[in-house]
């Protein structure tokens, strides 16, 4: 979601205002160096002594993060006899979002720019919603939750809207998730494993044909989710499974499938080092406007524990009650 454009004369009559923020936050996005530095006070110059320095900045930034898919909250806050801007958005480059910082002064001037990438969990509307699909881990045998939980320090996805409670997982065996160097993804242990409908559902948006990365390194950042299903549970919940195989979904939309069923396999593809399953539920179909939904799952195995209901969460070791098979052959 990108900013309003703006005139690049702003006037500050007093206190400067939102506007005035998201005007100097539009030229950091743009790289406009010139209005920065027409609005530029004496910490903007100590931090940036030359005009070189601050493109510099500007341009690695924007490179590192890239555009913004989706602006997540701001805020104009006071902060020592000044103002803070404060921007966390979902960008392209970074699956977990970013926070920029701006700090004014009571004229408007503009002091510092800070980027680094989000720190807590994003704001949710659905916080206390129990979904009503019977939701099932979409795989089969012993998985390990690399993310998942409600907390931003059990689950690096809560910084983001649509992946607020989403889970990653990931085969561990001996300690690893592969064998050998790791720089195959045959060497993991989840690689091409099925990935299943988590409850009956229709298929209402496929993507295939994304190439997966080689282990650690990620070939390209057109797509997130690399290739992915998502399937409507329910007129306002929807699953999607993500980064799976290239070549290896076997669903199209408009087709009807029931709990278990192979959507796939596990890949590499989209923004993944290595390979896993993302699994989230949305209460809408498109990830760039949906929010995440609570994974309540059922009749599952947590940690060696029978869980009839419950929401996995980081460092959990699961598997399905239900659906047991070691393999699949489809």
């Amino acid at each position: 979601m990108g900013l309003p454009a703006f005139a690049l004369v702003v006037c500050v009559a007093q206190a400067p205002s939102l506007e005035h923020a998201q005007r100097l936050m539009a030229a950091v996005l743009s790289r406009d160096a010139a209005l920065l530095t027409d609005w530029a006070g004496s910490g903007l110059s100590r931090q940036f002594p030359t005009a070189q320095a601050l493109e510099q900045f500007l341009a690695k930034a924007n490179d590192n993060f890239g555009p913004e898919l989706r602006l997540i909250d701001e805020a104009l806050q006071p902060s020592k006899g000044g103002l803070r801007y404060v921007r966390r958005a979902h960008v392209k480059h970074w699956a977990r979002g970013v926070e920029w910082e701006l700090v004014l002064d009571g004229a408007g001037k503009l002091h510092a720019i800070a980027a680094r990438t989000a720190s807590s969990a994003a704001p949710s509307p659905h916080a206390r919603r129990v979904p009503k699909t019977p939701l099932h881990l979409p795989v089969s045998g012993s998985w390990t939750v690399l993310w998942g939980g409600r907390s931003f320090e059990d689950n690096r996805h809560a910084a983001v809207p649509d992946m607020r409670y989403a889970l990653d997982l990931w085969m561990v065996e001996k300690g690893s998730t592969f064998t050998g160097d790791g720089t195959r993804n045959e060497q993991y242990a989840c690689w091409g494993k099925p990935v299943l409908a988590p409850a009956d559902a229709e298929v209402v948006a496929v993507v295939d044909g994304v190439v997966d990365n080689e282990p650690n390194r990620i070939h390209s950042f057109e797509s997130l989710y690399g290739n992915v299903v998502v399937l409507r549970h329910a007129a306002d919940e929807f699953s999607l499974l993500a980064h799976l195989r290239n070549g290896s979904i076997v669903v199209q939309p408009g087709q009807r499938v029931a709990a278990f069923e192979p959507v796939g396999r596990t890949g590499n593809s989209g923004l993944s080092t290595e390979p896993h399953v993302h699994f989230q539920l949305m209460d809408g179909p498109d990830w760039r406007t949906a929010h995440g939904l609570p994974l309540v799952l059922r009749d599952f195995v947590r940690n060696g524990v029978a869980q009839p209901k419950g929401e996995p969460k980081r460092g959990d070791v699961v598997h399905s009650a239900k659906f047991t098979a070691p393999t699949l052959e489809f």
